[in-house]
């Protein structure tokens, strides 16, 4: 009903298109060379390919594309929905609540956006990062050994295609190493993950790399690009000036720095490997844990090799063996330490992935209104997951949760549909995140 009773208007379709044109029908291979009417090629390799698919596959038709972005929506819908439930922290109730938002239903069957593509991506790395906690959990009812590296080894190979597509994908890389480091994996499988994540990378860019490198880093990941002050729905409280400027730049990256920091040492990492010890907290024992694990798997493969070309007499083998035997002992140990590392629930891992992207959009120095999609379907997720509700039982406390979030929902689809931004829904945009922050972050 949207894309029959809705005007379609242009924004960036064309443009997308002229970009992919480049390199698809006239074999441009320099980054710095390919554009449209609104600029030049801003995003990785992974855009291209996935917007020249689209435009083939829809015969560069407007309204072709809208029925396969409504698609897209609803395949978006599932898996934001899937991640709620697995949870099981939001009530089924409130799920309406993520199909009747303005602009999310804009971003996608009316602008088709790219922001919309990079989400699905999103929301399929965090399930496959909640598959790990799944794993673990099926590890402890069927007391035999699963490994869940595979499911953080899918997830940053989601969260990489999602990165090629658009780069605010990366705003979930935080939490995503504090799972993966922080949480038993093998010094091996961390290295995977990352070689996994730069190989798509580089996969997906290699056209352009052997041609023309320098032009397309500089252009696909281009860190210190000045946004338009128009098109701010954030910051229109500043002045253009202050807007603009490199002191705003430089300190909202150092405000989101160190509210990653509080938020992995308060909420991501907070362990006890026996009950009764000492809480583990990420400024104090993080880094501890994977400098403990680099050392355990880098002795036991040195201790493999040494073990298999022993050729010394039996004499001088015992005694290797003795001191070996003491090493052990207190690798042993270590090794048993290790494995009391439980892999967070289900609905931690998603929390941490959707808390990592939130500080993201709430330190970002400038939101235009398609990148509401980065965090809207998961923000219930944050939203119920409260401190406070720990202690809460009852319908009518949850009635009243219901209410407030639904309220605070209601506020931010006000913030986004306010064309063009003012003052005020700025204000009100950035007052609402820092609530969000401090009653359900911190």
């Amino acid at each position: 009903m949207i894309i029959k009773y809705v005007n379609y208007t242009e924004i960036d379709w064309i443009a997308y298109g002229e970009e992919v044109d480049g390199f698809f029908k006239l074999k441009e291979y320099d980054y710095a060379k390919l554009g449209g009417q609104t600029g030049p090629l801003v995003y990785p390799a992974g855009f291209v390919y996935c917007y020249g698919f689209i435009r083939w596959m829809c015969g560069e038709q407007v309204r072709n594309a809208q029925v396969l972005f409504a698609f897209l929506y609803v395949f978006n819908q599932w898996l934001a929905l899937r991640i709620l439930q697995r949870s099981g922290k939001v009530p089924i109730a409130f799920y309406a609540a993520t199909c009747l938002s303005k602009r999310m239903h804009s971003i996608f069957t009316l602008r088709m956006f790219n922001d919309g593509v990079c989400t699905i991506f999103c929301h399929l790395a965090v399930l496959a990062f909640m598959d790990g906690a799944k794993k673990e959990k099926e590890k402890k009812e069927k007391k035999m050994t699963i490994n869940n590296g595979r499911a953080c080894l899918r997830g940053f190979a989601w969260l990489s295609v999602a990165t090629s597509i658009k780069m605010n994908a990366l705003l979930y890389l935080p939490p995503a190493l504090v799972l993966l480091v922080g949480y038993g994996q093998t010094l091996w499988e961390i290295l995977l993950c990352v070689i996994v994540f730069v190989g798509v990378q580089v996969a997906l860019a290699l056209p352009f790399l052997l041609t023309f490198p320098k032009s397309y880093l500089a252009r696909a990941f281009e860190l210190t690009r000045v946004f338009t002050y128009k098109w701010t729905v954030n910051f229109k409280f500043l002045s253009e000036d202050c807007f603009v400027s490199k002191e705003l730049a430089h300190g909202l990256l150092s405000v989101h720095v160190a509210a990653l920091f509080v938020a992995a040492h308060r909420k991501w990492f907070r362990r006890r490997n026996l009950p009764g010890a000492k809480e583990q907290r990420f400024f104090w024992d993080f880094f501890g844990n994977f400098f403990r694990i680099a050392k355990r798997d880098i002795s036991s493969a040195f201790r493999g090799k040494s073990s298999s070309s022993s050729s010394s007499t039996r004499r001088r083998r015992s005694g290797i063996e003795n001191r070996n035997s003491k090493r052990s002992g207190s690798d042993d140990d270590n090794d048993k330490e290790l494995e009391r590392i439980k892999y967070p629930s289900e609905n931690d891992a998603a929390l941490m992935l959707a808390q990592g992207n939130f500080v993201g959009v709430l330190c970002a120095r400038s939101l235009h209104y398609q990148f509401y999609s980065w965090y809207f379907n998961l923000l219930p997720l944050i939203l119920f997951n409260r401190t406070s509700l720990i202690h809460r039982k009852g319908n009518i406390n949850m009635i009243f949760e219901c209410m407030r979030n639904g309220g605070i929902m209601l506020c931010l689809e006000y913030c986004w549909n306010k064309y063009p931004s003012t003052a005020f829904s700025s204000l009100l945009l950035q007052a609402t995140h820092a609530v969000i922050y401090a009653t359900c972050v911190l």
